[in-house]
């Protein structure tokens, strides 16, 4: 065990100065996409996983070679259509094909929703699940230092499960060379952003973190991923639901979600980058607890109420008084006690 944790600290090293090195060149040469920079370490990283640990025992549905393929080739190539401007309508579309083609090489032979559902159906489900997390993660791109942290507590969380033998090792090595790319496309991605993603490089790398999430999910861990990324799943529900106002201030998905509205309202990027941080760290700390819990509801509950008071917050930022210093209290206190002792003076006199 210990050869493996040294194995995956060497690994999260070479992706985090991989990433960063990367990311430098396509800086100092002007590339605004810089996709590529993060794809390529997470291209190394998936094949040699199966062939560093190549422990089959350790799994309940096995991860094979053709499907580690099938995942990095597809995401590239559906960024390599979807970023043509005829296609991009349609990359919803193109992310279910994608989607589909890799499921075909999964080990699949139990529903990952419900056993109540018929296995043809809940294949389906799952394909569209999968399609429609990736496709909606670039929302989290419309603020600066959102997508990077998100990516990154997922990553973290896979990694804790594997530590309290909630998932596979394999994945933990999956989770962490991830949170390596992603913490060196944070010093580019925070405010001020250096670099950004397009729309089609974010539903690309949204493909890959939804199949790290749907095999930690096949592996009974479905509840603690769920806690990994719910701020990004109610995010991304308030963005939708308010498009259906038919306000036309309200037609962008992306701009309706808590986050983007208080920086358009004067909330520094930084702050709530922070804040954000601060949310996902309980987050994942409640997806780790969740592998304790006695049953599938409790701890997510708890981290979705965790979630929807943040985003009452965020959003209700401006009429919130922000509270006074300790320098501020003591002079109150002082002035306080002052003011007590001229009346007992006065109280006092013959």
């Amino acid at each position: 065990m210990e050869t493996r944790f040294l194995i995956s600290a060497v690994a999260f090293c070479l992706c985090f100065l991989t990433g960063f090195t990367l990311m430098k060149f396509a800086l100092n040469n002007g590339k605004q996409n810089v996709f590529l920079p993060l794809y390529l370490p997470l291209a190394i990283i998936l094949p040699a996983a199966y062939f560093l640990f190549p422990a089959p025992e350790d799994f309940l549905y096995n991860i094979s070679l053709a499907e580690l393929i099938a995942v990095i080739a597809g995401s590239g190539i559906f960024f390599l259509l979807a970023s043509r401007p005829r296609l991009s309508q349609s990359s919803f579309l193109l992310l279910i094909i994608t989607a589909e083609i890799c499921y075909y090489f999964s080990d699949h032979r139990e529903n990952l929703f419900s056993p109540a559902l018929p296995l043809w159906l809940d294949s389906i489900l799952s394909v569209l699940a999968w399609s429609l997390f990736a496709w909606c993660f670039r929302i989290l791109e419309s603020v600066d230092g959102i997508l990077s942290r998100q990516t990154i507590a997922i990553g973290t969380g896979v990694f804790i499960l594997s530590l309290i033998g909630a998932a596979p090792f394999m994945l933990a090595f999956l989770g962490l060379g991830l949170s390596g790319v992603f913490l060196a496309w944070m010093i580019f991605d925070s405010e001020p952003a250096k670099l950004r993603l397009s729309p089609a490089a974010g539903q690309a790398l949204g493909f890959i973190i939804a199949w790290l999430l749907t095999k930690v999910s096949a592996e009974g861990a479905g509840p603690c991923a769920l806690c990994f990324c719910l701020f990004f799943i109610w995010q991304t529900g308030i963005g939708f639901l308010k498009k259906f106002s038919l306000k036309p201030e309200d037609q962008y998905p992306a701009a309706n979600t808590d986050f983007a509205r208080a920086c358009a309202h004067g909330l520094p990027a930084h702050n709530i980058a922070s804040a954000v941080s601060k949310l996902l760290l309980l987050l994942v700390i409640f997806g780790g607890f969740e592998a304790f819990a006695p049953n599938a509801y409790s701890v997510p509950l708890l981290a979705l109420l965790s979630t929807v008071w943040f985003s009452y917050r965020l959003s209700h930022w401006t009429e919130i008084r922000p509270e006074r210093n300790v320098k501020e209290s003591i002079e109150d206190i002082r002035q306080h006690f002052d003011n007590l002792q001229d009346n007992l003076s006065q109280d006092n006199r013959p």
